[in-house]
């Protein structure tokens, strides 16, 4: 009798994929887990180069505001409605509290200049290495090429480049995968492994120091605040800043 298949391998312990994935939606836990953020991660890894060469045709601006909303926002957010009971935690979803504000602030007002300084050196120096990896260094770029920007290309530009991939990246990157890495790692190791995927990410050698240095700050401002405000407002600032910078 020990010897029949049936006996041995019963129905109730047989892989079932269906059961696997009602009783992970069943089970859900409050918050992103550290290897829901590691599977993020590899997700938007993968759509990046994925999408490497979508949309050829398409004009840089509607590109990148399409590429961020679609393959940045929405792979974070769709898992954390699945997965989570407390989506807005999650995400750091919160006002920061009045003295939380005030250090963020003083931190991005001394740390703005130098980063945005740091980009803009990377963008002199390897001005043809970096194209075609970042929207935002290809218009840096036309600072070589002498090029002027009107009032409505200078806030079409704003809001392609700046605010966009400001609200995007931070849901994905400072919001669910630090979350999540937070609840696996301290929050300096949760802080530079998020900073490490998100420099990744870019997947440009020349551009990985400043973006890694970026992420730090941002995530910092994150894990201090407990809120993914000030990381969005800082990360705005500083592409605004380097739109700014172009004659």
């Amino acid at each position: 009798q020990f010897n029949r298949e049936e006996v041995l391998f019963r129905e109730a312990e047989r892989l079932d994929l269906l059961l696997w994935v009602k009783r992970l939606l069943r089970e859900k836990e409050p918050v992103p887990t550290t290897g829901q953020a590691f599977f993020c991660m590899g997700v938007l890894i993968g759509l990046r180069w994925l999408t490497l060469g979508m949309g050829s045709r398409w004009s840089l601006e509607m590109h990148t505001a399409i590429s961020q909303l679609a393959f940045v926002a929405m792979p974070p957010i769709f898992m954390i409605l699945l997965l989570n009971t407390r989506p807005a935690e999650g995400l750091y979803l919160r006002w920061p509290r009045g003295r939380e504000a005030g250090l963020a602030a003083l931190l991005a007002l001394l740390l703005l200049p130098p980063m945005t300084g740091l980009t803009q050196a990377v963008a002199d120096w390897f001005p043809d290495l970096l194209l075609g990896t970042h929207p935002l260094i290809e218009i840096l770029v036309a600072i070589h090429k002498g090029s002027d920007l009107g009032t409505s290309q200078f806030l079409l530009y704003l809001l392609a480049f700046a605010l966009v991939p400001a609200l995007c990246e931070e849901i994905a990157f400072r919001g669910f995968v630090l979350h999540g890495l937070h609840q696996g790692f301290r929050p300096r190791n949760a802080v530079l492994l998020s900073s490490f995927f998100f420099a990744l990410f870019h997947m440009n050698v020349f551009l990985f120091l400043p973006t890694f240095v970026l992420g730090v700050i941002l995530g910092l401002l994150t894990v201090r605040s407990r809120s993914l405000l000030p990381a969005v407002w800082f990360h705005l600032l500083h592409n605004s800043v380097l739109i700014a910078l172009i004659p």
